[in-house]
């Protein structure tokens, strides 16, 4: 039976997007039966000229507004009677408009008089007095039943646990503050690759992951327990705010106080065996060196990794703007990365992620290394000082292990920071057959570049009872790596302008044999040993530590890079037997059951399509594997293991005593790469 407009219902200055979202995604000519504005007349009966103005009457909005801008349909008949007919509908579901509220006290019911014709009395002062004193008398009533209604719902929210509606409630409210973070363009980028350098969102970024924040509202901070938000106390009833702190964190044997911090002093000098030497002034410099002077790379002094010092290269900025540096990473290096203050700063406390338990002795030992080295401030015990603004969660990476700042929260308020990094594509067109290679690492690399003062205290942690602040860029700040990449850009551009091919991977690097056409080339190993030479003098003097370790300065033709080894003899990329031996693991662990996790089939997917640079044609082996991620992401359910994907799930088997490889001169030329069966 088709619904009736309903007396006084109007939707002057209520929300059309429902009926917006709804006629959009419609077919008029599939709905069977429309709504009428009156019992006797249908929709069908009005002309286009009616249609428009029942609409206008109803909603107080343009036709061609909402319906050809907004839907983006044609203002037909058909489409005008859907958007009517939506109209009713949602006209409906509001209501009609609220009327003045009474009581049903009959003591403060006063009837108007009536003369003797049965109609209310006209001009009598008495009536008129006696219709306000009972307004007043209702006024009254309402007040009080507001004051009583508001504290008991104040009483119920501090008392009880917050629910689920609630909750929902906090984390869908929206924030009263944002912040403002200058990061503008930046040079050094791929000349083929544009893209916007943006300055913070004036408010959060809902669309970077499923985490929103809880909106402060005049209390000293908020604790997340268990899953749910809670408020605190205002502050005029609750001078200091004390987090629930874990036993596993007070029984860790914490202590900050005892250690010894780092000077600038304190940095030694060692070769590249980590033997300690001693400063020279008669070394060339990199640029002496491609003009032909000689040199003897076991002279090279580096920054002993083991005396690290956070925010070295501000002590080097001289030496930045000898190369060219721009000014705005220039800004960086000198005085930080600079979040500024939010208009209406509230703090937030997230309680450490429950991962951590297990990992107290690494944490405290990174945590000890931290503040030694300068990266992390103490700024005191918990319930003695002020907390940070913002005191965000630790947690842990357990494969390698790594601590990480979650920073979801303030990274709401981030905008995506899109930049390019050198992969294994590009490994092909820098080597040549029988080239030598060699790579270099950072030594904590994002601590190479400290966090402005006044930013610090939105970077907050407690762990066993301490409040600390990051000085330098956390593992977890969405713009950290965009931020040391950029930067890193600036030497290895420097260095390939001098004739050094290398490739950059935030703080990965790999060296290629030094080209100059000017001079007279030499062997193949003296001229990596050249290029070796020119970039690592520059990342000294630029204030860079070296993971000693880690690099590789011996010249070689096949070289680990990027979870890869890179064959120059070969020509060709081959997978070190660490990832098979991974890969045959997750793939056994699928066989033996009979369905599967989405997210696990995801990390087999992407295991497969990472190989293949190593394994020709390793595209058309997960077809069958992706359609079953496509069908099962529109639900939750786990995959069932059919027949087809366990055929293609056993092929790959093949990899466990694989030999073969892949040339790296089909993979050179991009038009060569065809994937068909």
């Amino acid at each position: 039976m088709a619904q009736v407009l309903k007396p006084n219902c109007s939707l002057a200055g209520k929300s059309l997007i429902p009926i917006i979202l709804r006629v959009k995604n419609a077919d008029a000519e599939a709905v069977l039966e429309l709504s009428r504005l009156k019992k006797d007349e249908p929709l069908e009966s009005l002309t286009k000229v009616e249609l428009i103005a029942q609409f206008e009457k109803l909603t107080g909005e343009s036709v061609k507004d909402v319906l050809i801008v907004l839907c983006g349909k044609d203002d037909n008949i058909e489409n005008m009677r859907l958007l009517v007919h939506e109209s009713i509908l949602l006209a409906n579901s509001v209501g009609a408009r609220g009327q003045r509220l009474s009581t049903s006290n009959p003591s403060t019911d006063t009837p108007a008089a009536k003369g003797s014709d049965g109609k209310a009395a006209q001009g009598d002062p008495s009536t008129t007095n006696q219709q306000l004193q009972a307004m007043r008398q209702d006024l009254d009533e309402l007040k009080k039943n507001s004051k009583v209604l508001q504290t008991g719902q104040n009483l119920k929210k501090y008392e009880e646990p917050s629910g689920s509606k609630e909750r929902q409630d906090i984390l869908d409210a929206p924030p009263t503050s944002a912040p403002a973070f200058p990061f503008p363009g930046y040079g050094y980028q791929n000349p083929g690759f544009g893209f916007p350098y943006p300055n913070f969102y004036p408010g959060p970024n809902y669309n970077s992951g499923g985490f929103r924040p809880p909106r402060m509202q005049g209390g000293r901070g908020r604790r997340v327990s268990n899953g749910n938000i809670r408020d605190h106390e205002p502050l005029a009833k609750k001078e200091k705010f004390e987090p629930e702190i874990p036993d596993w964190e007070l029984k860790s044997g914490f202590d900050p106080l005892s250690v010894k911090l780092r000077k600038q002093s304190d940095i030694l000098l060692v070769n590249y065996k980590g033997e300690i030497t001693q400063p020279s002034d008669c070394l060339p410099s990199a640029e002496e060196v491609v003009n032909g002077s000689d040199y003897d790379f076991e002279d090279l002094s580096f920054l002993d990794p083991n005396f690290f010092k956070a925010g070295n290269l501000m002590y080097c900025s001289e030496q930045w703007e000898k190369i060219g540096c721009p000014g705005e990473i220039l800004d960086w290096i000198k005085q930080g990365g600079s979040l500024l203050r939010f208009k209406s700063s509230q703090p937030a406390y997230f309680q450490n992620s429950a991962s951590c338990k297990g990992f107290e002795k690494f944490l405290c030992d990174t945590l000890l290394e931290r503040i030694a080295n300068g990266s992390l401030t103490v700024i005191g015990r918990v319930g003695e000082c002020d907390p940070p603004l913002l005191v965000l969660p630790i947690t842990i990476e357990p494969s390698k292990p790594r601590m990480c700042h979650d920073e979801r929260y303030l990274n709401l308020w981030i905008k995506d920071f899109p930049f390019s990094l050198d992969t294994l594509k590009e490994v092909p067109r820098l080597i040549e057959k029988d080239s030598f290679m060699a790579s270099l690492d950072d030594k904590s690399g994002y601590d190479h570049i400290l966090l402005n003062p006044n930013s610090r205290q939105y970077f907050g942690i407690q762990f066993a009872g301490w409040y600390m602040v990051f000085n330098s860029l956390p593992f977890g700040f969405k713009a950290s790596a965009f931020i040391y990449h950029t930067t890193g850009l600036v030497p290895i551009s420097y260095c390939r302008s001098l004739g050094v091919p290398s490739l950059l991977y935030i703080d990965d690097r790999l060296v290629c044999e030094f080209k100059n056409t000017s001079l007279k080339k030499k062997s193949g190993h003296a001229e990596l040993v050249k290029s070796l030479y020119i970039l690592c003098q520059v990342l000294v003097r630029l204030g860079y530590f070296l993971n000693l370790e880690k690099c590789c300065f011996i010249p070689t033709r096949c070289l680990k890079f990027l979870g890869m080894f890179c064959d120059s003899a070969k020509l060709a990329f081959i997978l070190p037997e660490q990832k098979k031996e991974s890969f045959r693991i997750l793939r056994e662990s699928i066989l033996d059951g009979n369905d599967v996790g989405i997210k696990t089939l995801q990390r087999f997917a992407g295991k497969c399509i990472s190989f293949f640079l190593a394994v020709p044609s390793a595209r058309l082996f997960s077809r069958e594997i992706n359609r079953a991620i496509s069908l099962a992401s529109k639900n939750s359910k786990k995959i069932n293991i059919y027949k087809e994907l366990k055929e293609e799930l056993e092929y790959w088997r093949f990899l466990d005593n694989w030999k073969g490889t892949n040339c790296l001169l089909e993979i050179r030329n991009p038009f060569t790469m065809n994937f068909s069966n």
